[in-house]
């Protein structure tokens, strides 16, 4: 009696595990300077099963993934995060300033599975490219379930930007204050680094930054 009811069990697992949706990623590219081709997928699988585990899950099938590196800028002396207080224009150039935010990567583990992922914002789009949510090492936030996210209103200028064949790697800083709104840095392919802001809740375009030029109105809104 006891061999049938785990064979049923086993059925039932089997019948389970074939019942779970399994999602193609679309994109052409998802290399970053900041991933190897392990670390992007297995931020990939870490992605799709966040999303089966949402309430969402039937809402997506094929997708395409983004991920946003999380740092912190760095001190070159001590290693220890810098302060918004602490920003001076030199950090803002571009050897120093991509330097520096290497330095401060960060990891996160997964409650769930034990394992340390690098700390990571995944962008997700339903395969006709409308917002389908955001992933953290952690959680999904589908974009059905109302929640605010770190998105723009309007994604599809934010899409070109990502799909830009010009940029190889996208990271958000921790330890910037907000008083320039939301800020997206990207990495071009001569290690230039090119900035845009925008804000949430606004339908107005992103606006693009060279990196000294961000720096220079960043730190003149600071209040000292």
């Amino acid at each position: 009696m006891k061999a049938i009811l785990l064979s049923i069990a086993a059925v039932i697992l089997l019948i389970g595990c074939a019942s779970l949706p399994k999602y193609t990623i679309l994109n052409n590219r998802q290399h970053s300077i900041y991933y190897t081709r392990e670390q992007t997928s297995e931020l990939n699988k870490r992605v799709c099963t966040l999303i089966r585990k949402s309430k969402e899950w039937r809402d997506f099938d094929s997708i395409y993934v983004y991920h946003i590196a999380i740092c912190q800028l760095i001190s070159q002396l001590g290693g220890t995060a810098k302060s918004p207080s602490e920003f001076i224009k030199e950090d803002f150039t571009d050897s120093v300033f991509l330097s520096i935010s290497r330095l401060g990567r960060m990891k996160v583990k997964a409650l769930d599975q034990g394992k340390t992922f690098l700390s990571t914002e995944s962008i997700v789009l339903k395969k006709d490219k409308s917002l389908g949510g955001v992933g953290w090492i952690q959680f999904f936030t589908a974009a059905s379930s109302g929640v605010k996210t770190f998105l723009p209103e309007d994604i599809s200028e934010l899409v070109d930007i990502l799909e830009d064949y010009d940029f190889i790697g996208f990271f958000q800083v921790i330890n910037l204050d907000n008083k320039m709104g939301n800020v997206l840095f990207a990495v071009t392919r001569q290690r230039n680094v090119v900035v845009f802001t925008y804000e949430t809740e606004s339908p107005t375009a992103l606006t693009k930054w060279d990196l000294k030029d961000f720096g220079d109105k960043y730190l003149g809104l600071r209040l000292f």
